[in-house]
């Protein structure tokens, strides 16, 4: 689907526009990274120096000096140069459902010239952070340091800033957009309700019934029809979401991740966790392991 969605401003305003990590250094030489499962959130570099390739299912892009380049969806290799530089963002512009608002299949590269505002507000978010959180803090936002809400607020408006270009540069390319299937808005109340609710707090079965007016039976084929899986699976998403970003992005004991999620203790947090991704979660914290020591690998 080509074009951008018209849909009630109230309707925008409840979508995820979330900075996760901004980042400028050099990448470890020969450094190879794979990535799985990018369809939940963007990625974007512009290589500063050196050389990169990413190789997607169908597709090779080929990074020079003074290039972006809009990661593809699912998973690619990257290779880089001894003297590799690379600006990364990752960032959330999705649906309440948790689905890109835009896609990008094959990935999108082109020259920094072309659209020079790009990198300028790139680095201003940069300097934020370098700014305000401690120095190789690159995971800021998926953190749980305490932050002034007015600076929050600061990164907001430069966030927005440099994503009105990034998808009007989407918008210049053809941009492929989702949207909701159906004009039944009770499957989106009920993904409003599930993201509100605190991840310590359980399944909110009785809020959903009572915000959507439904039955369980009816919200379920309703939410099924509309984002492709059930309420209980969608909640179990988020939180696996939650629960691997702290593994790979951070040193929070596996005992404080479960009782953030509301589990009576880590064994059965452990057994959730190894149920739904066939890992340990003291693998998925190896596997995140290069990224705490050399954060430019997470890109």
């Amino acid at each position: 689907m080509t074009g951008f969605p018209q849909l009630p401003l109230h309707e925008w305003a409840c979508l995820r526009t979330e900075l996760q990590w901004i980042y400028d250094h050099s990448v470890q030489p020969g450094s190879r990274k794979q990535m799985n499962n990018r369809t939940s959130g963007n990625w974007v570099w512009y290589l500063r120096q050196g050389r990169a390739t990413v190789t997607a299912a169908s597709t090779t892009h080929h990074l020079k000096p003074g290039m972006w380049l809009f990661l593809p969806e699912g998973e690619s290799h990257h290779l880089f140069s001894a003297d590799a530089h690379v600006l990364s963002i990752h960032f959330h512009f999705e649906w309440p459902s948790g689905e890109n608002v835009i896609r990008c299949r094959e990935g999108l590269l082109f020259n920094g010239a072309d659209y020079p505002k790009l990198l300028q507000r790139a680095v201003h978010m940069e300097r934020a952070v370098s700014r305000y959180f401690i120095k190789g803090t690159h995971y800021a936002f998926q953190t749980r340091q305490p932050t002034d809400g007015l600076i929050f607020l600061r990164f907001q408006a430069l966030f927005l800033t440099w994503l009105e270009i990034w998808i009007d540069i989407h918008l210049r390319n053809n941009a492929e957009f989702t949207r909701l299937r159906s004009g039944d808005d009770r499957p989106l109340r009920a993904a409003r309700c599930l993201n509100a609710t605190p991840l310590d707090q359980g399944f909110p079965r009785q809020p959903l019934l009572a915000e959507t007016g439904l039955s369980e039976v009816h919200l379920n084929r309703l939410f099924l029809n509309e984002f492709g899986l059930s309420p209980r699976k969608y909640w179990d998403k988020r939180r696996l979401e939650f629960a691997k970003n702290c593994l790979e992005t951070s040193l929070m004991p596996v005992k404080e991740i479960s009782c953030l999620l509301g589990f009576l203790s880590d064994a059965h947090f452990a057994v959730w966790f190894r149920r739904l991704t066939g890992q340990r979660p003291g693998e998925c914290r190896l596997k995140g392991s290069l990224k705490l020591k050399l954060p430019v690998l997470a890109l």
